[in-house]
């Protein structure tokens, strides 16, 4: 679910960055965010949650969470803009290697050699989905490298929302994450150019981008918990895989027989890792 999401958003940010301005884009999918999330606690009775005594004691993480959130989604936003959803994706998740580093070096996580070998599966997949655009790729190097800017804010980020917030249920911090770095996205969309008004369809898919959003951030909390960031963020490598059809059918993205084999690839990678995940547990860390 989380790597469906994932590739969902970026398809959607992709196409819709071309029909609103990206800090209003950014700003728009986000309020819906919290409208139904709001929804979902109420429906839950997990609404003073928001505001309890916890949300208090974690405040200021909250807040490095969520201006750290605002970096990595300008980034990404920007960065899709000026390059492909097939480049924006693979880039995107580079923050495997930030997270194996940083996990390994100062979180204690633990790689063992089958967990290895499967994530080189993942990323021999991922440069057979890419091959064909190495050649050509500094004629995307802006929005590519903004892409992998925000690939090292969130392993940084994930690692805050795992070790540091992990007095707080998955909802809370999501909730207070988005809240908080809706604030830039609305200031700094008061200076964008005001677009002209937007196609039923593209209204459609800009709903949907709001529950993609939603999704998301429910199954990558609940991940976040139930298992090592690594590992998290190396099954996202199979975004440019689900990426790959999709961008070549609506956003007319070039596919090759190597990218396929590529994708085979990842797929194949994604399933290894997750037969070879000792370290997974349930997620006990979702409100009520």
């Amino acid at each position: 679910a989380n790597s469906v999401t994932n590739a969902a958003y970026f398809l959607l940010v992709r196409h819709l960055n071309g029909v609103l301005p990206p800090f209003l884009l950014g700003m728009v999918f986000r309020v819906e965010f919290l409208v139904l999330m709001f929804a979902y606690m109420a429906a839950r009775g997990n609404v003073r949650r928001l505001v309890g005594a916890e949300v208090v004691r974690n405040l200021r993480g909250l807040m490095v969470v969520a201006a750290s959130n605002f970096l990595i989604e300008s980034a990404t936003i920007i960065g899709l803009r000026y390059t492909t959803a097939l480049n924006g994706a693979l880039f995107s998740r580079l923050d495997i290697l930030f997270a194996l580093v940083l996990g390994i070096l100062f979180w204690g996580e633990k790689v063992n050699r089958r967990d290895l070998a499967a994530i080189a599966v993942l990323v021999i997949g991922c440069m057979g989905v890419l091959s064909v655009r190495l050649g050509g790729i500094q004629n995307h190097l802006v929005g590519d490298l903004l892409v992998i800017v925000a690939a090292g804010l969130v392993a940084s980020n994930a690692f805050l929302i795992r070790f540091k917030l992990n007095g707080l249920c998955s909802e809370v911090i999501a909730f207070h994450n988005v809240l908080f770095s809706t604030v830039p996205f609305a200031l700094a969309s008061v200076v964008e150019t005001r677009p002209a008004p937007i196609a039923a369809r593209d209204g459609a898919l800009l709903v949907a981008l709001g529950v993609v959003e939603f999704g998301y951030y429910m199954a990558y909390y609940a991940a976040l918990r139930a298992m090592p960031v690594w590992r998290v963020r190396a099954l996202l490598l199979t975004v440019p895989a689900l990426v790959l059809l999709p961008g070549a059918l609506f956003l007319h993205d070039p596919v090759t027989p190597r990218q396929l084999g590529g994708a085979v690839l990842v797929l194949l990678g994604s399933l290894l890792l997750v037969v070879f995940g000792t370290d997974i547990a349930r997620d006990k860390s979702a409100c009520g």
